[in-house]
Formats: structure tokens, sequence, C-alpha cells
């Protein structure tokens, strides 16, 4: 750590979250929200990112209490050695299976949309190799590869932007119809797709100068997280039917499928081009928390360790074999989710504040 200690500007750390947010899941996200919210799923979106800033503020509290510890360190010093160790598993194995499902969906997407014949063996190979290449880089090379490649995402959205051409903004009226209840349930999906912002508790401590403006900084990620991810689900809400949309899975690429354009042809496939390096940037996030984690338990470096996590992934990824099974592996993950980015966080904040006033208490 003490290489990568200070290594990231707080800009960096901005398109570092940015990145490891946006993953598979944006795609199908507004059938998803859809099938609570109906029409106001836009609005289960917006709830979601307001969730996802009192998750971002509570990781906040838990970093400028300990602003030089990362999370496997912070659970040591908080919870005790085999408490703490105890947890850094839990979480180890949590990053790894985000891993796993997120290398699965990718290649289920692939499978289905362009490569139909290839086996998902090779497909996972490559998405799988390509990703290792980068998560056994230092946090700053990694950041420096996600401020860069992101300009790909303003490319998405202009792409995304051609289906204004054709859309239906009754669909989405009268705001309200499906009640507060469906609402907030459409937003639990959301929040899941959103997940990738548990990253601050790992990258804190090497944040220059991250006794200051951490907040603003998380505020700024999390909009714009939110604003890009409100857009897919509304643009999709007014281009489908009500009737549509549940017979969807991919809304979006479906919906750029149905657009000619005399130089690129088809713009379903343009779009999934362009969405291989933010779902790259997502697995090799996830990636280097997993070996962050694992060299946490066995005291090693990061580098040693990850070609283990990447076969591990692998391995994963392989097991679910049809799609009734990826279905209930990403509801599982996704239950689970909770734990590690909301129950987690801020039993461990409430346990530092008791922990701080008890070494208060013994110096006085």
């Amino acid at each position: 750590m003490k290489s990568e200690f200070r290594s990231i500007t707080q800009r960096q750390f901005v398109f570092l979250i940015l990145q490891s947010q946006i993953g598979v899941g944006i795609l199908s996200l507004p059938h998803d929200v859809q099938a609570y919210a109906k029409g106001d799923g836009w609005i289960s979106t917006l709830l979601a990112g307001i969730a996802v800033q009192l998750l971002f503020w509570v990781m906040w509290l838990l970093g400028r209490k300990y602003p030089d510890l990362t999370l496997f360190e912070i659970t040591k010093k908080v919870l005790g050695n085999w408490v703490g160790w105890t947890v850094n598993l839990l979480y180890t194995a949590y990053f790894l299976l985000v891993a796993g499902l997120s290398a699965v969906l990718f290649s289920e997407l692939i499978n289905s949309w362009i490569l139909t014949n290839t086996p998902r063996w090779a497909i996972l190979c490559l998405f799988i190799g390509t990703a290792y290449l980068l998560a056994r880089e230092n946090i700053r090379i990694m950041a420096r590869f996600y401020v860069l490649t992101s300009i790909f995402i303003i490319l998405l959205v202009l792409l995304v932007l051609m289906a204004y051409t054709n859309v239906e903004i009754r669909y989405v009226f009268p705001i309200g119809q499906s009640g507060i209840k469906n609402i907030f349930l459409g937003s639990q999906h959301a929040i899941i797709a959103m997940i990738g912002f548990e990253m601050i508790l790992v990258i804190y401590p090497f944040v220059q100068n991250n006794t200051k403006g951490m907040l603003q900084k998380t505020i700024i990620v999390n909009t714009l997280v939110t604003l890009l991810y409100t857009f897919f689900v509304f643009t999709s809400l007014i281009v489908f039917s009500p009737e549509e949309i549940p017979l969807v899975s991919e809304p979006i690429l479906y919906m750029l499928k149905s657009f000619r354009v005399t130089i690129a042809g088809r713009l379903d496939l343009l779009f999934i081009s362009i969405w291989l390096i933010p779902m790259t940037t997502f697995l090799v996030s996830y990636l280097y928390l997993a070996s962050k984690g694992a060299a946490s338990l066995t005291n090693k470096k990061h580098q040693s360790v990850i070609p283990f996590i990447v076969i591990l992934t692998f391995i994963i990824a392989m097991i679910p074999q049809d799609e009734l099974s990826v279905q209930m592996f990403s509801e599982w993950v996704s239950k689970g989710s909770y734990l590690f980015i909301a129950v987690f966080p801020c039993l461990l904040l409430l346990f530092a504040v008791i922990f701080k006033e008890k070494e208060e208490i013994v110096k006085r």
C-alpha cells in the first residue's frame, strides 16, 4: 500500500468511482424497474440516487475517521483481529462474486447479441484476461485509464439521444400512477445497478488531500451516475409502450437496433462495442477490490494474489449454465449486496464512534 499511498487526485477519484458504478446492469434496468414502478421508473432511479448518496455519506464519515486506512485495516482496528479478519473474508468473497456475476452477464450479452456460436469459456477468457492486465497494476494507473476512457460514456449518451426522434411522452403519465410502494420497490433494483460506490472504502487513503473536499466529490460522482441511469430509464419508458417494455430484457439495445445509419449500420452493435469499455472497467474494479481483500487475508501484495482471483472469477462465471441459474445467481448476489454496501458500513461507523469514545475515556 505504501507505493500507492496518496497516489491519485480527487478528480481521478471521481472517475474511478464513476466507472466502477457503470456496469452491465444498466442495460436491463429499465425493464427491471418498470416491472414495479411502470411509467414512474425514472422516479425510482432518482430515489435510488438519494439512497446511494446517504450510503456515500456513511462511507465518507468512516473514511474521514480513518483517512490512512483501507476498509480491510479499519475492520481489524475497530472489530479486533479475528472478527475483522472474518469480515474481510466476507468482503473478499462478495467482491469476487460480483466480479464473477459481471463476467457471467457480459458473456450472456455477447452470446445473445454478437457472438452467438462462440463458447462461453472463450468469451470469458478474453474478457477476464483483458481486465486482469489492468487490475494487476496500481491504483494510479487504473485511475489514469478510467479518466481517459470516460469520454466513451458521452458517446453512449449521444447514441441514445437518437431515440428522441420517435418518442411518446404520454407513456410516463400520470406521474405517480404506480403508487409510492411500487416506486420504492423499483428503486431497489436501481440501487443494486449502481453498486461499485463501495470502492471508496478501499481507495480512500490513496486520494491526495483526502481530509478536504471528499464529500463534495461523492456528491458530484453520485449526481453524474444518477442522471445517467435516469436518462437511460426515462428514454426507454418514452420509447416503448407499457405493454412492450416488459417483453424486452435490454430496452436500450432493442431501441437502437431499430435505427439504421448509413455509416454505422446497426447502432446496437456500435453501442455494445463502446459499452465494452465500461463493462471492463467495472470488472477491473472488482478484481482489484477482491485482490486487495485477499492480500489483507494473506499478508501479501495484491499483485501476488490477483492471478488466483482471476482464476476463481473464471470458475465462478462458468458455473451457471442456463438462464434460470444465471437469474438465481444474480438475485442471490443482489440481495447479499445490501449487507456489504449498507449494513456493514453502518455497523462499522457505529462501532468506530463507540471505539473512539472508549479511547477518549481511557485517556482521561
